[in-house]
């Protein structure tokens, strides 16, 4: 038959399970308050750095868009002053003929000299060439359409072009103009063509020269990628450039449409990227895709930022 407890032992578990429960309640509620604490602490850690890696990202990425408009923007000046100097040479081979031969040939035979002197001239891998104009409009030379020489310019469906260059060489000298040419293909688009003139007094003709707009901005476009390709900045961070349609110009997807791809929680990202960058630039966040263990979560599956925006010619 079992004892009961005897008074002074029943005081002295009392007195115990007390002790223990004024010390873990207190412990414990200290626990809490603390575990709540370094949470919200933590939070706000979080939230600024990835404040401050956004600032970052904007910051470079304005650096870079400010970097591309105003290479864009030189482009056609550049293109310009290319064009003068290729026109300052080829008049200074007619000028160089004409001021030899004058006395000792007759003027047609001069002339053709003149003509075939323009016409053997190229620049640009042999892709550049020479026309001249006389004052009535006739092609004198049209090296790149020589079909076309010895007719009039005038009455050509570009007619209107050939007057302007003529004007323009005849009551400043020289210059430039920038305008359209009808497209080459049935389906094709009309293509954008700077044209620089000068004119050759002796003669009376308009020499120049020619480029097509696009071609330049293709040659400054591979310039540009090249160097967003090289751009590196903090830890990881690189500039990525793309497509409305979702090709990738650089980075590590580039050559690649991107369009469809999406991440583990079905977000578009290419897309989302390009309405962001549509709207004028900002951020949006999505998800690496990775295997779920825990060095794999930790390293690829975080949060990813991103900040594009749109650059404009």
């Amino acid at each position: 038959m079992s004892q009961k407890p005897s008074i002074p032992q029943t005081l002295l578990y009392n007195m115990i399970v007390v002790a223990l429960l004024s010390t873990l309640v207190p412990g414990a509620l200290w626990i809490l308050t603390e575990y709540s604490r370094f949470n919200q602490s933590a939070a706000v850690l979080r939230e600024t750095h990835i404040e401050a890696r956004k600032g970052l990202m904007k910051e470079q990425v304005d650096l870079v868009a400010g970097a591309i408009q105003y290479r864009s923007r030189r482009a056609e000046l550049e293109l310009e002053s290319t064009l003068r100097a290729r026109v300052v040479e080829a008049h200074a081979v007619a000028a160089r003929l004409y001021s030899t031969y004058q006395q000792s040939m007759e003027r047609p035979a001069l002339e053709e000299l003149i003509r075939e002197s323009l016409r053997g001239m190229r620049y640009d891998d042999g892709r550049g060439c020479y026309f001249a104009i006389a004052a009535d409009g006739t092609l004198e030379v049209s090296t790149e359409r020589p079909e076309r020489e010895a007719s009039d310019g005038l009455a050509s469906p570009d007619g209107a072009t050939v007057r302007t260059l003529l004007d323009l060489g005849k009551e400043k000298g020289e210059g430039h103009i920038t305008y359209s040419c009808p497209p080459s293909t049935p389906n094709g688009a009309p293509r954008q063509k700077v044209s620089y003139v000068m004119q050759f007094a002796p003669l009376d003709w308009t020499i120049g020269t020619a480029e097509y707009l696009d071609v330049t901005e293709q040659k400054i476009q591979q310039e540009i990628l090249a160097w967003v390709d090289s751009i590196r900045f903090g830890d990881d961070y690189y500039i990525f450039a793309g497509q409305w349609d979702g090709l990738s110009l650089s980075g590590p997807a580039k050559g690649r449409n991107m369009f469809e791809v999406t991440d583990p929680n079905g977000v578009k990202i290419v897309q989302s990227l390009i309405h962001c960058a549509r709207a004028g630039g900002g951020f949006i966040s999505y998800f690496l895709g990775c295997s779920f263990n825990t060095t794999a979560q930790a390293a690829c599956c975080r949060a990813k930022y991103s900040f594009q925006k749109r650059s404009h010619r």
